[in-house]
């Protein structure tokens, strides 16, 4: 029997997206409600091959649209109009402990494995372009999920050494970091402008949001 998928809808006018609350970093997009909702029962057992690879995480994915239980529907905003989650839920909003930190180290270096494997497998072959030529090659899908997780760091207060940058390992490392501070509650609510960081739960479902993305990004596009 499958479990229920727990999910909140951040709703624009023209784009409509599906986060999952109990699969952390799996959310899909659609034009209307009915088509995020599709789209993520489709991408669910893909989602759940993601998280079973790795042994220690059980998914089961849900078998039709009534396994999906919305919980909350927010107004959408820029960030949710351009194409990605920007809504902070408020089962995010608090502190973590350190059964959470357990359970999101375990997630990160699964999909950590996941995405260097779709790395792997793409090597030496090509990536399909989009209609008018355009669509990132490898190394510049590289370059920006180690740039974008150099941003949610600082949505931490933190920051990897400049000399650093360019370091795959040295930037997980940092993530993991992290969060055994968020754990102590060093992690601060401010930044040195006075700009609000984010909380950490929300931190790490960005951070996996964004490698499962390019994941499937990379699977998608190679070409045979």
């Amino acid at each position: 029997m499958s479990k229920k998928l727990n999910i909140y809808l951040e709703i624009t006018k023209k784009k409509t997206i599906a986060v999952a609350l109990n699969a952390i970093g799996f959310y899909r997009i659609g034009k209307t409600e009915d088509a995020a909702l599709a789209s993520l029962l489709e991408y669910s057992q893909r989602y759940a091959e993601i998280l079973n690879a790795g042994g220690c995480i059980d998914f089961q994915a849900p078998a039709s649209l009534d396994d999906i239980n919305i919980v909350t529907r927010y107004e959408g905003n820029a960030t949710t109009a351009f194409g990605s989650p920007g809504i902070i839920p408020e089962e995010d909003k608090r502190k973590i402990t350190e059964a959470d930190r357990e359970g999101y180290e375990k997630l990160l270096r699964i999909c950590w494995d996941a995405f260097d494997k779709a790395l792997a497998s793409a090597e030496g072959k090509e990536l399909q372009k989009g209609p008018r030529g355009g669509g990132r090659t490898q190394e510049k899908i590289i370059a920006h999920v180690r740039e974008s997780a150099l941003a949610y760091l600082r949505k931490q207060g933190q920051k990897v050494p400049k000399a650093l940058h360019e370091d795959r390992g040295a930037i997980r490392i940092a993530i993991l970091e992290t969060l055994a501070l968020a754990v102590k509650g060093e992690v601060p609510e401010k930044g040195p402008r006075g700009g609000a960081m984010w909380p950490t739960p929300y931190f790490v479902r960005s951070v996996v949001s964004h490698l499962i993305d390019h994941i499937w990004e990379i699977e998608n596009r190679i070409l045979d």
